[in-house]
């Protein structure tokens, strides 16, 4: 009667160890199923350091202004300047580079930047060829979590990107007008929650991008256009409390 009883137990004992290599082998296929590019991927992200930043400000300042300079150089090539400025209390980042995939994400609290730019060109290629180029961008944030994504190859591949703000303000401004390109651009908003998606798909060197955003308790509004050699860009945003935004870019050759 042991001797029965302890081959029942061996035999539970041999069906609980295959029964546990098979429940692996499962897991590795399902790993392999899920993941093409292998679970290192994966893996590498929650390996990657997380990098932080507190108190930085960053600024900068550019212009083509120069002694050396004659009018007939101005003319030809034109004036520029332009000023940024930007601010983040608190940023933490960790992001992941492979040879199929890049990833990442970041959360950044008290954040704020300004940017101004402008350039005048008179002239091109000896003739008379005005290019007037206005910018000008501001956004605040009390806190903003970020995250891209990317796959594929040279030949075919897609990115995403999705980001989510709260206490969020924005103004942007925007005029290029030439022979070549008519650009213009006027956005401004108050939200408590804002979230944008972006995705785009390349394939035979077409571009399609898509951005989508949402906002709750917001105020504003803003339309866009721009058109110019190889790429057109069409969009708009209404908000008054919720609201929907919308812009499509396609690039071709």
């Amino acid at each position: 009667m042991c001797a029965h009883l302890r081959r029942s137990i061996q035999d539970t004992e041999e069906l609980e160890t295959a029964l546990l290599k098979k429940t692996r082998e499962i897991n590795s296929l399902s790993s392999i199923a899920l993941f093409p590019l292998k679970g290192s991927a994966v893996k590498g992200i929650l390996k990657s350091p997380i990098k932080t930043e507190v108190m930085k400000t960053t600024h900068r300042f550019h212009h083509s202004l120069s002694p050396s300079k004659n009018l007939f150089s101005y003319l030809k090539n034109g004036v520029c300047a332009g000023i940024f400025a930007g601010f983040t209390a608190y940023k933490a980042s960790l992001t992941t580079s492979k040879k199929y995939l890049n990833a990442g994400t970041s959360l950044s609290l008290g954040s704020a930047d300004l940017s101004m730019d402008a350039k005048v060109v008179p002239m091109l290629n000896g003739k008379f060829d005005p290019h007037l180029e206005l910018r000008a961008e501001a956004q605040a944030a009390l806190a903003e979590v970020k995250a891209f994504g990317s796959i594929g190859n040279t030949f075919i591949h897609a990115d995403a990107e999705g980001k989510v703000g709260v206490g969020v303000a924005t103004g942007e401004a925007k005029a290029v007008i030439n022979k070549e390109e008519i650009s213009l651009k006027a956005e401004g908003s108050v939200a408590a929650l804002r979230g944008e998606v972006k995705g785009s798909f390349t394939i035979f060197g077409i571009t399609i991008e898509a951005t989508g955003s949402g906002e709750v308790g917001a105020l504003g509004g803003g339309v866009e256009f721009s058109s110019k050699s190889g790429e057109f860009t069409i969009g708009g945003k209404a908000s008054l409390v919720a609201g929907l935004g919308f812009k499509i870019k396609v690039k071709y050759n």
